[in-house]
């Protein structure tokens, strides 16, 4: 069992996306037989990706912890095997070998102090690596030692920015071209006795422009410009009027837009139209020539089936990305999905049981009283009786099956079922459109009607059978928002059919608080100035009001109770200060501004403060800079840690403008989660809430896991309660580290790719009709829907349940009621008899 859900349904209700995000630059992978069998990519996802060449199916994901800049380098070796080079944000690099079969594995890796920008593979199965410095390496994937230094460097002020390395045509050196941030390039050679030449200034043109053609001699062609050759006596380079260099540079003129693919194969892009010629056969007859797509943001060319067939790896405007092959297009993804900027979920309206039962109570509504007692009756016997084998359909009959709508940031909006018969994405993928709008912030959902809101806060509706957003009706809008535009806080757009209510906003720069009156207008009641080193992270409320609390209490031992502090208009606010490296969560009344409690923690990183405010809670989780591990923090809030005492008890109402105050009393706990890295938090909600909760948190190595609330409880006992105290149910003693068991990790087998950077994600978690069960989406690279239920048992059948039996034991039951009615009656006259 996993979460109580039966081994069989294990990995049937739930799906994920598979997403890579846009590549920036791609290798084709040769398979043994020297056949090209995949796509070799580098993503702004920071991902090595490796796909299919016939399908585009993902085969393999590698997600780099440290995120990498579009400088990476991809480099192709012998049968399987590749190098990859990445170029890191502060500097650093990184170079890995890999293999891929049926699985990728990193046979070798070899660091850098500073950026590859070249990458070569030499005729002793080496590889030459160029740094940012214009420093040469020699190393190969075996070895255990240092990269070789063969040369230190140019001496120059500014950094290469790339480079480009050519073996001649006998293998006696090797020419190395660098190209610096003004366009300045420089060349130097090296022979195979390790002799470096002075570096020299090239005059001919950037190495955007620069191809290689070699046969008696080595040619560097600058093309549509100049043809040089190379002499390996006075190593130097000269202009040249004749042989393959000079043809290619004639081609170059003829066919604008030429680009090499190797060093026999070259494509022209003219005219929206792709050519491919061979250097080595008849220049001037193209081999394959087709039209391109319109809207490239960048393409990637090879050539497969020995020449005859020209392949274009593109990407496109709209977030696509495709293989076209001599005009054909094989397959078509859509990465849209890596870059979602909001999600929402939306009950299917009108479900075939809500159906069903509609028409059930009309139907009885027109029998008398002994006909509708007759209909049930034979309704309920046919449930008992009738075909077990008749299909139900669990999603819809339980409210599983919801839509979950997604907006991404190129103004893409897409729906899925959240479960449906299958788990793969075509079948869960209901629609997706593209409303022709990219600055489109995020969705909002009012009774199941969506609306897409944009940076301008107007809002729009969304009609997914015409494919298309338009204006809300004012009058729609004006009865269920109201827009907050103070004069130094950004607008803010509330969801409300209130006209009277109280609400918080930030200043621009983060460093102040104001408090806010809304009626017909907006009056500023309060605010908090913060010190020029803090910093508000966030606000949060409670997601749902105390009609929603399944109890306003705890009960403790010997059947007393502690009672939850459920004052309403309350918020929390979370301010991180960078001088004292400490981050406070204050209990905030919005109504007065009034700061009823606030908790310091000490943290040197921001980014990772995660608050959670629920019921009578606070669950904040904290990562130093440099740790692994991450600190969980339990602030439970009562109206008094002493039983049965309810400060609020002698209050008829409660008002926060009121003459009294209530300040809540705490418990606090820590708890360590050795091993993990929190990206997000959330709980679980349930229709009532009252099954148990569990925490959600998905984390950066692409999992999602739950950890039962009761364990990360402020009240745990800091000693070891006696067996023969009473204490209350679920209360554990304290134990600083919690090891979520295999069993909690909701993710399973999949492996969920996150973000390295600041954007969009989220976890969400709904009720279902089932009190015992959630769904719980995450949202981030890729998408994942799935189920967890805390509390199984609260609405499950046990497997061995058989209702026949059932109604046999009843009826027996009945029938032994009867049968002892008139004996009870008899024992009862014969005391009377006897007591007289």
């Amino acid at each position: 069992m996993n979460l109580c859900i039966s081994p069989d349904s294990i990995f049937k209700l739930d799906w994920q996306t598979v997403q890579i995000g846009l590549p920036f630059t791609s290798i084709v992978g040769n398979a043994r037989d020297g056949n090209a069998s995949t796509i070799i990519s580098l993503t702004d996802k920071s991902m090595l990706a490796v796909q299919d060449l016939e399908t585009g199916n993902i085969l393999y994901r590698y997600k780099s912890e440290t995120s990498f800049v579009n400088t990476s380098q991809l480099l192709g070796l012998e049968n399987d095997e590749f190098a990859v080079a990445f170029n890191y944000e502060d500097g650093s690099s990184r170079i890995a070998f890999w293999t891929f079969n049926a699985t990728g594995l990193i046979k070798a890796e070899k660091l850098f102090k500073k950026h590859v920008i070249g990458l070569a593979t030499t005729t002793k199965n080496t590889v030459l690596v160029v740094d940012d410095a214009g420093a040469l390496y020699e190393l190969d994937d075996h070895s255990q030692h240092q990269p070789k230094l063969l040369y230190q460097g140019v001496p120059e002020k500014d950094n290469f920015v790339r480079a480009m390395l050519t073996e001649t045509n006998y293998h006696h050196h090797w020419i190395v071209f660098l190209e610096g941030n003004h366009g300045q390039v420089l060349f130097y050679t090296i022979d195979r006795d390790g002799d470096v030449s002075e570096a020299q200034r090239f005059r001919g043109c950037g190495l955007e422009s620069l191809s290689f053609v070699k046969s008696i001699s080595t040619y560097p062609v600058c093309l549509g410009s100049k043809a040089y050759e190379y002499s390996e006596e006075s190593r130097d380079l000269h202009a040249s009027f004749e042989g393959l260099g000079r043809d290619l540079l004639d081609l170059s003129g003829a066919e604008r837009g030429l680009q090499m693919i190797n060093d026999h194969y070259y494509v022209s892009i003219t005219r929206g139209n792709a050519t491919l010629f061979d250097i080595d056969a008849s220049i001037f007859n193209p081999l394959v020539t087709f039209s391109l797509p319109e809207h490239i943001k960048h393409v990637e060319f090879f050539v497969t089936h020995a020449g005859r067939t020209l392949n274009a790896y593109i990407t496109g405007d709209d977030y696509t990305i495709s293989l076209v092959s001599n005009g054909r297009i094989v397959w078509q993804k859509d990465e849209s999905l890596a870059y979602i900027t909001d999600a929402v979920l939306l009950d299917q309206s009108q479900t075939s049981s809500l159906i069903s039962t509609s028409d059930e109570i009309k139907n009885e509504r027109s029998f008398n009283l002994i006909a509708a007692y007759i209909s049930r009756l034979k309704y309920n016997v046919h449930k008992l009786f009738g075909n077990t084998s008749e299909t139900v359909d669990f999603n819809l009959h339980f409210g599983l099956l919801k839509t979950l709508v997604v907006m991404t940031e190129n103004g893409k909006i897409a729906s899925f079922n959240t479960f449906g018969e299958h788990t793969n994405l075509s079948n869960q993928l209901i629609d997706i459109f593209d409303t022709g709008s990219s600055n489109l912030t995020h969705l909002v959902n009012v009774n199941e009607h969506l609306l897409a809101v944009d940076d301008g806060l107007n809002l729009y509706e969304v009609d997914f059978n015409q494919k298309t957003i338009s204006s809300a009706d004012p009058c729609f809008v004006d009865s269920h928002f109201m827009i907050l535009k103070p004069a130094d806080s950004e607008p803010k757009l509330i969801q409300t059919s209130s006209r009277d209510f109280y609400t918080t906003a930030k200043s621009k720069n983060g460093h102040a608080l104001y408090g806010f009156h809304v009626t017909n207008e907006t009056h500023k009641t309060w605010r908090h100035i913060l010190d020029d080193d803090e910093t508000i992270l966030a606000i949060q409320a409670r997601s749902y009001d105390n009609n929603l609390v399944a109890s306003n209490g705890i009960t403790i031992a010997d059947r007393k109770v502690l009672y939850k502090y459920l004052i309403t208009n309350l918020a929390v606010v979370t301010i991180h200060s960078e001088k004292s490296q400490q981050v406070t969560v204050q209990l905030l009344n919005v109504v007065t501004g009034q700061v009823y409690d606030s908790f310091t923690k000490h943290t040197d990183n921001a980014a990772a403060v995660h608050v959670l405010f629920e019921e009578n809670f606070i669950i904040v989780s904290t990562q130093e800079k440099g740790s692994i591990d991450t600190v969980l923090t339990s602030i439970d809030l009562f109206e008094s840690l002493t039983p049965d005492l309810k400060k609020t008890g002698h209050l008829a109402t409660y008002s926060s403008l009121g003459n009294s105050t209530i300040i809540p009393e705490h418990a606090t706990r820590s708890f360590i989660l050795p091993g993990i890295s929190i990206k997000q938090i959330s709980l679980t909600y349930t229709r009532h809430n009252i099954a148990l909760k569990h925490l959600l948190f998905t984390t950066s190595t692409g999992s999602l896991m739950a950890v039962p609330k009761m364990l990360v409880n402020g009240r745990r006992p800091l000693i070891e309660i006696s067996k023969s105290m009473l204490q209350e149910p679920l209360l554990l003693n304290y134990e600083p580290y919690i090891v979520p068991s295999d069993n909690l990790i909701l993710s399973h087998y999949r492996q969920l790719m996150t973000d390295n950077g600041d954007r969009f994600r989220k976890l969400m978690s709904v009720s279902t009709e089932l009190e015992s069960t959630s769904i719980v989406v995450s949202v981030d690279t890729d998408l994942f829907v799935t189920i967890v239920k805390p509390s199984a048992s609260f609405d499950t059948l046990t497997g061995d349940f058989n209702k026949k039996i059932l109604l046999v034991t009843i009826a027996a039951l009945i029938a032994a009621i009867y049968y002892t009615i008139p004996l009870a009656s008899s024992k009862k006259l014969k005391d009377l008899w006897k007591n007289t």
